[in-house]
């Protein structure tokens, strides 16, 4: 399974655009230089938290399809007591 590479940081590129934006993206302009965020870095670092939870979730989900189905399938070889 390819895993999602989140960057250990994230540039901010400022332009001042020659016209109005369009869907505030500027269509050209001027390039003033590069920012950082830190909250963009507190995302990643969510995102990384987040994944490992998923992952572990996942790890239980398939342990416990994992046990329902050997239990289901003792089932097939016990008899219960006082059953015909």
């Amino acid at each position: 399974m390819d895993e999602a590479k989140t960057p250990d940081s994230f540039s901010v590129h400022v332009v001042r655009p020659r016209e109005e934006p369009l869907g505030g993206n500027p269509m050209g302009g001027t390039y003033i230089g590069e920012a950082y965020s830190q909250d963009f870095t507190k995302l990643a670092d969510a995102l990384r938290r987040q994944s490992r939870l998923s992952a572990d979730a996942a790890i239980c989900a398939g342990t416990s399809a994992l046990l329902q189905g050997v239990s289901m399938f003792a089932s097939l070889f016990t008899r219960v007591p006082g059953s015909s």
